[in-house]
């Protein structure tokens, strides 16, 4: 029997006890529902007499408390049967031969773990844990790989991959260091997907140098389009819930992500390799809920702003700059004090406080904390006085004027409520005006901190603020002036926070995430080459903004989404593009149309199963997605609260683009003119990198590639 027919029968083993295993799991979790429903109705039954008869009580709490068991043995079986549909068809994708203290052990690894239950034999062994490290870092010979109490010494002796599609083994490869190449080409060639698909069988070893990292409460990877960054952080996830299981749930872990489609493109990874999808958001979803009463415009107005419309970016610069960070702690501290001034507080003529006591109050005994904390501790306290102290002397008063003098005539529990609901209002209104008196107005700070650095900055704000609007870059300066003032609250619930597309954001953002979430650890992910805006540099720069804690800074510099053709191109538009390397994956060359055939290169591409149209900006999509509609082709037009990722032709603005690939992309004007500035260019390669097979440029002028993208 030659390795193939080995391999095919070993495999068919494992299938034909996987589902053997899943019929059984099937039939057990429909029994045991079935008994549970029939019990909750006996239960039922004897909790009716029981009411009649006391001492039946204790034996009702007893079927209750089997029932419980009886429920988690349920979800148990419910559990095990996801993990055997996940390897039904597909159980595992490489096996290893460890040889430790001269006994040679053979595993194969998989997803997800599979042991036999008769024998407990280790079928699968899962790519998280320790000994699977081996296949994505060790060669063939003596290495070492990291066990609970520290290396363990050992012989690869066989290191196999596999492609396996729905039960039958297509090939399988014999490797020493890399992944297999034939493996991942195969891969790679592949269509995309309206999802983003799991990389276990491919990952490579400085990727799994960055999922793998438990030492360091800062991951910073500086990763170049293409290099996996987002897969990267979702299994860096799936791999730190396996490790820490128990200590860090999916309820405990955090990503903020650019928009809805980025987030309904990355959604499937995490279940897909058996854990709980965890907390989803973005920076505005997140902070514009502590500016209450204001609407926050969205990253894509900003944008917008930058591209459409040609704005200057340096006052967004310079607004979230560490300069200006710290610009606004120093008149915080120095102006705090300046907006709250007390007056004697009020109720209708007679004094409740006095202005010194309040002064007392917030200056003196309550100075110790943020002045959102001294105000509820003040209001507290004023609360606690009117209610023991002041209410009293105006019930009289309210049964009063609720009867109009004896006029109406109410039963006590009517008379009651009445006098609580008077009381109840006046009460309101008295700590609402100490709220005012005590309570500083951001805005107003905010507007007369922009007072001392410019003039027109000062009064856009000012008219946005009237109109209840905030724009995207005033929303994090703001937020830190709500933590200074202790409004916004650090989040200790969250133990671990995700941070893609991390070129975007500016300083001020990374040191308002090391406060409030100053508990957790961090993956942070971006590409200065995606930055429209140059916040950093360098991208370790934002490890500054979260010292002292550790951190570790990875750089991924091979870009695996495109071709070398697509590549090639893509490495002579940006400043950085000698430092990078590609998978060896040839197709076809990017191509250069006139842009009178953009309709007749959309319907070339047709074969391709995903094809994005991408434009500057919304007018351009606009005018585009009209276009291809009047030529009878079937398209989408994207925008930034989509939350499904369409499997069909997109028309979508270069800056929703980011995290995204597609099988074929045709920029739909790539002349110079429609993308001038050093932004734009940044901008038209984000777009242009998310080209897994095709890139098609429609271009009227005579230029044959994009200038440099210099910063």
């Amino acid at each position: 029997m030659d390795i193939t027919q080995q391999e095919q029968q070993h495999l068919s083993q494992v299938l034909d006890y996987i589902r053997r295993q899943l019929g059984d799991y099937q039939q057990s979790g429909k029994d045991l529902r079935a008994y549970i429903l029939e019990q909750r109705r006996r239960t039922w039954d004897d909790f009716a007499r029981a009411s009649e008869n006391p001492d039946g009580y204790q034996e009702v709490l007893q079927i209750a408390q089997t029932e419980q068991r009886d429920v988690q043995r349920f979800e148990r079986i419910e559990e095990q049967k996801k993990v055997l549909a996940m390897l039904a068809d597909n159980p595992y994708f490489a096996r290893l031969d460890v040889e430790e203290d001269g006994d040679v052990d053979t595993m194969y690894i998989g997803r997800r773990a599979l042991v036999q239950e008769e024998t407990s034999d280790l079928l699968v062994c899962d790519w998280r844990s320790d000994i699977a490290a081996l296949f994505y870092e060790s060669g063939l010979g003596k290495t070492q790989y990291s066990g609970p109490y520290g290396k363990i010494d050992c012989n690869l002796l066989l290191r196999r991959q596999f492609r396996i599609e729905q039960g039958k083994l297509l090939a399988w490869f014999d490797s020493d260091i890399a992944i297999e190449d034939d493996i991942l080409q195969a891969q790679l060639g592949s269509d995309s997907d309206t999802k983003l698909k799991t990389i276990v069988s491919t990952i490579q070893k400085e990727q799994n140098a960055v999922i793998r990292n438990l030492t360091d409460r800062l991951v910073l990877v500086s990763g170049v389009a293409g290099s996996g960054k987002t897969s990267i952080a979702l299994h860096r996830l799936a791999y730190l819930m396996y490790r820490l299981r128990g200590k860090l749930s999916s309820a405990e872990i955090i990503i903020f992500s650019p928009n809805n489609v980025f987030n309904s493109y990355i959604a499937d990874v995490l279940p897909d390799l058996g854990e709980e999808k965890v907390i989803q958001t973005s920076m505005v979803e997140y902070f514009g809920r502590y500016l209450r009463g204001k609407t926050v415009l969205s990253a894509t107005e900003q944008s917008e702003r930058l591209l459409h419309h040609r704005t200057d970016p340096a006052e967004i610069v310079q607004k979230g700059s560490e300069d200006f960070c710290l610009y606004l702690q120093r008149f915080f501290e120095a102006h705090a004090a300046e907006y709250v001034r007390p007056q004697d507080l009020m109720y209708y003529d007679e004094v409740v406080y006095t202005k010194q006591q309040l002064y007392t109050l917030y200056f003196e005994e309550c100075r110790a904390y943020k002045p959102a904390i001294r105000v509820r501790k003040i209001l507290d306290g004023l609360e606690e006085y009117l209610e023991t102290t002041f209410r009293g002397t105006r019930d009289k008063q309210y049964e009063l004027q609720v009867t109009e003098n004896g006029a109406i005539s109410l039963t006590d529990k009517e008379l009651q409520q009445e006098i609580k609901a008077c009381w109840l209002s006046d009460k309101n209104r008295i700590l609402q005006q100490a709220r005012q008196m005590l309570q500083i107005n951001v805005y107003r700070m905010y507007v007369q901190a922009l007072e001392e650095i410019s003039g027109p900055m000062t009064e856009q704000c000012r008219q946005l603020f009237a109109q209840n609007q905030v724009r995207y870059e005033d929303l994090f300066a703001l937020c830190y002036l709500l933590f200074l003032c202790g409004s916004l609250p650090t989040c200790p619930k969250i133990k671990h926070v995700v941070v893609d597309e991390a070129q975007d954001y500016p300083p001020l953002v990374y040191r308002l995430m090391a406060q409030v979430f100053s508990g957790a650890s961090h993956t942070v992910l971006g590409d200065l080459n995606q930055a429209f805006l140059p916040h950093f540099e360098q991208l370790k720069q934002i490890a500054l903004c979260y010292e002292p804690i550790s951190a570790r800074y990875f750089e991924l510099h091979k870009s695996y989404r495109s071709t070398i053709e697509i590549n090639t191109y893509l490495s002579g538009i940006v400043s950085n593009g000698a430092d990078m390397t590609f998978f060896a994956r040839h197709g076809r060359p990017v191509q250069t149309v006139p842009c009178s055939q953009l309709e007749q290169v959309v319907k070339e591409l047709a074969a391709f199963r995903s094809k994005a149209v991408v434009c500057k900006d919304e007018e351009e999509c606009q005018r585009v997605y009209q276009r291809l509609k009047t030529a009878g082709i079937s398209t989408t037009l994207l925008g930034s609260e989509d939350i499904l990722y369409p499997d069909r032709t997109v028309v979508v603005a270069s800056y929703l683009t980011k995290g995204l690939e597609f099988d074929a992309v045709v920029v739909a004007d790539a002349s110079e003119k429609n993308w001038a500035t050093p932004m734009e260019k940044q901008a038209f390669y984000v777009g242009a990198s998310r080209a897994m097979h095709a890139l098609v440029l429609c271009r009227d002028d005579e230029s044959s590639d994009m200038d440099g993208c210099s910063r």
